[in-house]
């Protein structure tokens, strides 16, 4: 598949070498993620997916879009981390009531807010709590 940007959907380095404008990443994941919710289930928001290039790739493509006056717009989802992201580890270590603790819903059973509007209904199991 071919976009206007580039050979595949994603990729930034070929992405900076044509002449007309589109999202190299539309409907992709910028992100590194694990990809168990859609990926909205960041990983970690410092870098690039790789299988879109490197984070240097994504700089020259920024580059290449602000050169033919294209913006290039991301959707940063920070309330949602994998369990591989950083934040989430240390949550996950961390005593009960404390701040890293407090970033994250806790629960012993997927039941406790079954009657509020969630749009993502998975429930991981990640550790006892405590």
């Amino acid at each position: 598949m071919a976009t206007a940007l580039g050979t595949s959907p994603g990729c930034f380095r070929g992405s900076t070498t044509s002449r007309t404008s589109a999202s190299p990443a539309s409907g992709s994941y910028l992100f590194p993620s694990p990809l168990r919710d859609d990926g909205y289930d960041i990983a970690n928001y410092v870098d690039v997916n790789p299988s879109y290039g490197t984070l240097n790739d994504f700089k020259s493509f920024l580059e290449a879009a602000h050169e033919r006056d294209m913006q290039v717009l991301i959707e940063l989802v920070i309330n949602h981390t994998s369990d591989q992201h950083p934040w989430f580890k240390a949550a996950r270590l961390a005593p009960p009531g404390s701040p890293a603790r407090e970033m994250y819903v806790w629960s012993r059973t997927d039941q406790l807010y079954k009657d509020a509007n969630i749009i993502f209904t998975v429930s991981v199991q990640s550790s006892p709590l405590a």
